[in-house]
């Protein structure tokens, strides 16, 4: 069995039949919006140090929406609260 071609551009996408996940091909603009934020691979990028300074604005905006900064550890929370402070993100409904 050979393995599938993901590109040019995959996302995991849950499967509504409740069969797990498989990956799917997306091949137009509006589906790679539609795909959810890798919220995941984003912490894991931001902890080794991967993400710039947009992406770690990103992921700290998606946190504080989300409600997930004051549900991880600490230091998320710390930091989300610094950069609501700054005005550089919003607070979840809200805007600076």
């Amino acid at each position: 069995m050979s393995k599938p071609d993901y590109s040019p551009v995959t996302a995991k996408l849950g499967n509504p039949g409740g069969r797990g996940d498989y990956p799917q091909q997306l091949t137009g603009r509006s589906q790679v919006k539609q795909a959810k934020y890798d919220s995941v691979g984003a912490i894991m990028a931001y902890e080794s140090g991967e993400l710039n300074k947009d992406q770690t604005l990103e992921l700290f905006q998606y946190l504080v929406d989300t409600g997930m900064a004051w549900a991880l550890q600490g230091s998320y929370g710390r930091m989300a609260a610094r950069l609501i402070e700054a005005g550089l993100i919003n607070k979840k409904g809200g805007s600076n």
